[in-house]
């Protein structure tokens, strides 16, 4: 379960605690920081930190990740942050009506060769007539 760390409670989160509140591994949220998707800063031990922007910035993630979307789909979501949390969203349902419309064609298709299995297997198993079938080898003298 996804929870929203307390930004007024928290200034700065650790790695572990958005891991474990956003259902997102350290290793990915490191990725996402190397990706310039997020920014950290450190602490006095050196551990990464990550303020209010950047655990606004994991959440979605984490929810456009859930929804289906991968990063290479999420990340023009992202740099859509000027223009407001609603079009972020908006352009998210663009991505996911595009990825049903994507699998709904490729369903057409698989429906389309399951169809023609079924013909040839129904025409291999009918019945022949007379000299319909494979012809028999020339009898040996």
């Amino acid at each position: 379960m996804m929870r929203q760390l307390d930004s007024h409670a928290v200034a700065e989160a650790s790695i572990s605690a958005i891991a474990a509140a956003y259902g997102l591994t350290p290793r990915a949220i490191r990725y996402y920081e190397v990706c310039g998707l997020i920014d950290s800063q450190r602490d006095e031990a050196n551990r990464r930190t990550f303020g209010v922007h950047a655990r606004d910035r994991l959440l979605l993630i984490a929810r456009l990740r859930n929804a289906g979307l991968r990063l290479n789909e999420f990340a023009p979501i992202l740099d859509l942050e000027a223009q407001g949390r609603r079009v972020q969203l908006g352009a998210a349902l663009d991505a996911l009506r595009g990825k049903l419309r994507a699998l709904e064609a490729a369903e057409i298709v698989l429906r389309g060769t399951i169809a023609d299995m079924e013909r040839e297997l129904a025409q291999e198993a009918a019945p022949r007539g007379f000299g319909a079938g494979p012809s028999a080898p020339p009898a040996a003298d």
